[in-house]
């Protein structure tokens, strides 16, 4: 049993696989931005050499990164994309058209302007995401869920995440996990990866969440 938590100790904490985040989130003024510009984002779906898709109905943006549609990591881009932070920024057209989800990030969600990718994560009515890892070693996200209909889960093995409308969780998605939308509705989500330059606010908030939610935290051993 661990008797606190911030945001080095949950990235370096192997067993340590979610947990919920005591954090304010306006999802509705979030789902009212984002809905008009679903069609926007760039389709995630892909396939394996064997020919086989790894989802289906999977989309996303990147509202602060290298650019709106380079929703992977700096790593799959040629230079002069790969290398350093400064290459991560608000796409500006976000700034403009979706003020109040900028603000959020900008000045009450770890109010800090360091991020590296804050994507819109959409997935379409019957689609999923097959299980799979995201790295080798232990990658940690924050995931808010801003529409997460009824029967819409994130699944680790037979664990499925609690999230609903307005939820915000840090995650070590190098464990399996897999997504699928077995409703008829859109599910959105945004993933934040904070970066090294965190703030203080981020390892109060995790100590905090900790303190609230560590009974229920899912590890990697139960």
């Amino acid at each position: 049993y661990v008797v606190s938590m911030d945001y080095k100790q949950f990235s370096t904490d192997s067993d340590c696989v979610y947990l919920r985040l005591n954090v304010d989130v306006p999802w509705q003024d979030l789902w009212r931005e984002a809905e008009p510009h679903r069609d926007r984002c760039v389709n995630k779906d892909y396939g394996t050499d064997q020919g086989t898709k790894t989802s289906e109905g999977w989309s996303a943006g990147s509202l602060h990164g290298h650019g709106f549609d380079q929703i992977n990591s700096r790593h799959s881009y040629e230079q002069p994309l790969r290398g350093l932070d400064t290459g991560y920024r608000w796409t500006p057209w976000v700034e403009s058209e979706c003020p109040i989800t900028v603000d959020y990030f900008k000045h009450q969600f770890t109010p800090h302007t360091q991020y590296r990718r804050v994507r819109w994560m959409w997935l379409a009515p019957g689609g999923w995401i097959a299980p799979h890892v995201d790295d080798d070693q232990r990658c940690v996200d924050i995931n808010i869920a801003v529409n997460n209909p009824n029967n819409c889960t994130f699944e680790y093995d037979d664990q499925n995440i609690p999230f609903a409308p307005g939820t915000a969780y840090i995650l070590a998605t190098h464990y399996r996990h897999a997504v699928y939308n077995r409703s008829d509705q859109w599910r959105l989500h945004i993933q934040i990866n904070p970066g090294k330059d965190h703030t203080p606010w981020l390892d109060d908030v995790i100590g905090e969440s900790w303190d609230r939610y560590h009974n229920t935290i899912y590890r990697s051993d139960q």
